[in-house]
């Protein structure tokens, strides 16, 4: 096969060079605007590898939530609504990855930069059936952790880390979905999908961030691959928001 392509490769090759000259295919600006293309397509893998490991979470914390009769309590939100959430950034790489495609990474950045609200930003009260998220979809690791899975503390056994509100209203089965939690081998736990997270790109890993900050260094990672690398974008789209 190889053999097939190779003359066709160095004919269009040939050509090139006879257009913009020989010296300049090795230029820096060449060559990063020339792999670009293959920067972002590493980027859409990992995209793919955080959502591939978000839908096998979903489906253990499915799994979970019928077999031990744990859920949420009716229209109750409170816990996206702490300011105090913290999160890696690569949690929102999905989300980030979508503004970017459709084009509303700016509007979504400006949105994080001009609000003074600490709670998150993709919090909608109005939004009963997708737990209060506008992005319900593309919401973050933490987000669908909590509640319904377990920490392994300091004597490694699985510990169920849920709210007070499932706690009080829903004691006995509480009680029940806690034994599960220690027992249940397939219990997702916050250890293990933090580390395959940290294995998809540790950079993105480094610090947890309050929740809106996690979501712009999502999206400055992204962006930054989608346009900044691209000095002709940069100097026709100069950026709004610092």
């Amino acid at each position: 096969m190889f053999k097939f392509w190779a003359p066709a490769i160095l004919f269009f090759l040939s050509l090139h060079v006879q257009h913009i000259g020989f010296r300049s295919i090795f230029t820096p600006r060449y060559i990063k605007t020339r792999f670009i293309f293959f920067d972002v397509m590493s980027l859409s893998k990992k995209v793919v590898q955080v959502e591939k490991l978000y839908q096998e979470l979903d489906r253990r914390l499915a799994l979970f939530r019928s077999k031990s009769g744990l859920s949420c309590a009716s229209e109750c939100g409170r816990c996206c609504k702490k300011p105090d959430i913290e999160a890696w950034a690569i949690e929102f790489l999905p989300l980030a990855y979508r503004h970017c495609l459709e084009g509303t990474d700016q509007p979504l950045l400006n949105k994080i930069v001009e609000s003074p609200d600490q709670i998150c930003i993709l919090f909608s009260p109005f939004i009963l059936d997708k737990g209060f998220c506008n992005h319900y979809n593309y919401r973050g690791a933490i987000c669908r952790l909590f509640g319904f899975s377990a920490v392994i503390d300091k004597y490694g056994q699985r510990r169920l880390s849920t709210c007070k509100t499932i706690k009080e209203q829903s004691t006995k089965t509480y009680i029940k979905a806690s034994e599960m939690a220690r027992e249940w081998e397939d219990m997702p736990t916050y250890q293990y999908y933090y580390q395959k997270l940290q294995e998809i790109e540790p950079s993105l890993c480094h610090e947890r961030l309050p929740i809106n900050k996690a979501i712009r260094a999502a999206l400055g990672y992204v962006m930054n691959r989608f346009y900044y690398e691209n000095e002709d974008y940069i100097s026709e789209n100069p950026p709004k928001a610092g």
